[in-house]
């Protein structure tokens, strides 16, 4: 009997483009030079990985990789939160090239490529930083446009039982401003007056 003894073959895969996070994409259940198989891990659509492919039994066949670049890039923002009518600050990305935009422009503009706003009237809007990569990736932050002599208001209760356990005073108004109370805790044995001094876009 004669056995022959051949090489085995590395099985060829075209390699995928890369794929914007959580777009959903297939690994080919067979090879271009024809060897079926299994891939593993599973797939990740949140994070580049390297897949192994199994060739099945029977072929005469090595194990493959590919590796699938996942484009999911950490964009970080930077700037105020609170601003007031008339002022004009900027706003900033860790990633170089993309545009910005508001999404209100009766309350506020931002310059699409320097970040800088310009506001108009009181409200809440949202500013956009979009990447000019091939998934559009963007990220957002939400920002307050205030009168400057907006008086904060608070909904908490007024009036506690002498001795109870008194509620933390909110260094947060109602409508968004910030701020510290004196005194700084609420005294549960008498009657007092509290002042909250304003914070919140006062530069």
């Amino acid at each position: 009997m004669e056995v022959t003894n051949t090489n085995a073959v590395t099985p060829i895969f075209t390699s995928l483009a890369p794929v914007c996070a959580g777009a959903t994409f297939t690994l080919p259940t067979v090879s271009n030079n024809g060897f079926t198989g299994t891939w593993s891990p599973e797939i990740n659509t949140d994070i580049s990985t390297q897949y192994i492919f199994t060739p099945d039994n029977g072929q005469c066949a090595t194990l493959a990789q590919m590796n699938v670049e996942i484009i999911n890039p950490e964009i970080i923002l930077d700037g105020r939160l609170n601003v007031c009518i008339g002022q004009n600050p900027s706003y900033y990305s860790n990633i170089l090239g993309g545009m910005w935009s508001s999404s209100d422009i009766s309350i506020a503009t931002i310059n699409p490529e320097t970040g800088e706003l310009t506001t108009f009237n009181t409200g809440t809007i949202t500013l956009t930083y979009t990447l000019s990569d091939s998934c559009s990736s963007s990220s957002s932050i939400i920002v307050n446009i205030i009168d400057r002599y907006t008086i904060p208001e608070f909904s908490f209760p007024t009036t506690i039982c002498k001795g109870y356990t008194p509620p933390r005073l909110p260094d947060i108004s109602d409508n968004n401003l910030t701020g510290v109370w004196l005194p700084a805790i609420i005294n549960n044995s008498v009657t007092g007056d509290y002042t909250f001094l304003q914070m919140t876009a006062v530069y």
